[in-house]
């Protein structure tokens, strides 16, 4: 069964959470999200804006740069690696 996302204009996030679309661009650079264009328009998928509202949340109340959101990034996504093979050990 093929799955469907939902995807949300970048320009509609930049005005909802009040950043720049240079923001969001840079971010996608850093693969922190995924920015799909269709119809010549910059789109988010709906799964993408929950991990933004933790960047940006990050970003403007830590002063986290994008660099650092990056690293962040890679040792959560290495964090849930390990304990994915620590309960398979336990098994």
């Amino acid at each position: 069964m093929k799955e469907y996302k939902q995807y949300i204009a970048v320009k509609s996030i930049c005005t909802l959470y009040e950043v720049s679309e240079m923001m969001l661009f840079n971010m996608a650079d850093y693969d922190l999200i995924e920015i799909v264009i269709t119809d010549e328009v910059p789109h988010l998928s709906f799964e993408d804006v929950a991990k933004l509202e933790r960047y940006i949340r990050l970003y403007l109340d830590l002063g986290i740069n994008i660099e650092g959101l990056a690293v962040i990034k890679d040792l959560l996504e290495e964090r849930e690696i390990l304990r994915m093979e620590i309960e398979r050990l336990r098994r």
